[in-house]
């Protein structure tokens, strides 16, 4: 089995992000059609996934089909995963959970519901001639002003292991361009807050 450098199999990684979409490309008939990609595809330093994702984006564009690229940021909300950072830190607030943490990562957090919103305007408005959306707030958040937001929202401290290192492949400057989903009509409706606030409500 092949290992992925930055955890995960790298076989499946590929199997699942590239090979499935070639696989599906001959089922596809004259419809319009929107692949999810990930934001990850511009860091300086791919993983396995990012890769994986960028392939099949470079697959895509070559492909005589109507598709539009969508590229979501970070995306949270109701629902996020318990191993994100938000949920890992509403967990440490509110139970006293120790978690490793990093302050200086940035992500660019974008609430489920506005992504949702983005994807139904593409649906009605986009062009769909392999155009790429960037979707996310357009604003750089650090984890440990998230770590601020959590703690006020809680009115708990966070229970925090302090670690110096980041991933390899994280990058210290990351915010969408959303100049061109701007355009169909589409604006971010729930900031980071609101979000955080929704989120500890629903684990209250």
């Amino acid at each position: 089995v092949s290992q992925s450098r930055y955890g995960g199999n790298a076989q499946e990684i590929y199997r699942a992000n590239l090979m499935r979409v070639i696989d599906e490309m001959d089922y596809l008939g004259d419809s319009r059609y929107i692949y999810i990609s990930t934001s990850s595809v511009m860091l300086p330093i791919q993983t396995d996934y990012s890769a994986s994702k960028r392939a099949a984006e470079e697959f895509l564009r070559m492909q005589d089909k109507r598709i539009a690229i969508v590229r979501p940021f970070t995306i949270t909300g109701i629902g996020d995963q318990k191993d994100h950072l938000i949920p890992k830190l509403i967990d440490s607030c509110l139970n006293r959970t120790e978690m490793p943490f990093v302050p200086e990562p940035v992500h660019d957090f974008l609430d489920v519901e506005d992504f949702v919103d983005a994807l139904l305007i593409i649906k009605d408005k986009g062009q769909f001639v392999h155009e790429i959306y960037e979707v996310g707030s357009g604003t750089e958040t650090s984890n440990d002003q998230v770590r601020q937001m959590v703690e006020e929202v809680t009115g708990k401290r966070a229970n925090l292991k302090p670690v110096d290192n980041m991933r390899s492949y994280d990058t210290k400057s990351w915010k969408a361009n959303n100049e061109r989903i701007s355009t169909l009509g589409w604006k971010e409706k729930k900031d980071l807050r609101q979000s955080i606030v929704e989120m500890v409500e629903y684990v209250k």
